[in-house]
């Protein structure tokens, strides 16, 4: 099996990079914190990471310190290939799965041990703030469309192509508790 170190990138990029000279390390997800990337390396002040890609899996390779030194590697966790690393948000490592416009899971991670500390279920952009994420949470549930926030007209179009139009709740994590709670928003989706 062939192990490919590679690049952070916004979609875990197929190609290894070998460039030294730094750069800046963009999250996915708006309101995260950025950090500088020289060459397979993403670093912030306290930490680094390196996502190492394998046949059907890759690894996230987490260290106590800037540059992804070798000696002061902290904990490596192994994803699915629709998973994707996707940046540090209050000192929790962020990793999106799912794949497509779908819905997806973010798994909040200790960015000391690699303890999964939530798996948010999500549909849209989840939005960060200092303290919190507010994001939808996919249901079940068929939406009334007219209710819906979201275009009356393309969601219509979607139901007429056979993609059922669905509810989902706005929920928030409290990242100071760890817990979820329910909002008061509502929007809907198109199930794929």
């Amino acid at each position: 099996m062939t192990i490919r170190i590679l690049s952070l990138g916004l979609m875990l990029s197929l190609t290894a990079c070998d460039a030294s000279v730094a750069g800046p390390f963009e999250p996915i997800f708006e309101n995260t914190a950025a950090g500088t990337q020289a060459g397979d390396c993403a670093s912030w002040p306290a930490l680094s990471a390196q996502v190492v890609e394998g046949e059907y899996d890759w690894r996230l390779r987490v260290f106590n310190s800037p540059d992804c030194p070798t000696q002061a590697k902290a904990f490596e966790q192994t994803y699915d290939m629709d998973a994707r690393f996707a940046g540090l948000w209050q000192d929790l490592l962020l990793v999106d799965s799912g794949t497509g416009a779908g819905d997806h899971e973010l798994y909040l991670v200790a960015t000391d041990s690699g303890e999964r500390r939530a798996a948010l279920w999500y549909v849209g952009q989840p939005q960060f703030s200092e303290k919190m994420i507010h994001f939808f949470e996919p249901t079940r549930d068929a939406a009334d469309i007219s209710q819906c926030p979201q275009s009356e007209d393309v969601l219509t179009q979607w139901a007429q192509m056979g993609m059922p139009v669905m509810r989902a709740v706005e929920k928030v994590f409290d990242s100071k508790t760890g817990n979820v709670s329910t909002g008061d928003k509502v929007s809907c989706y198109v199930m794929q």
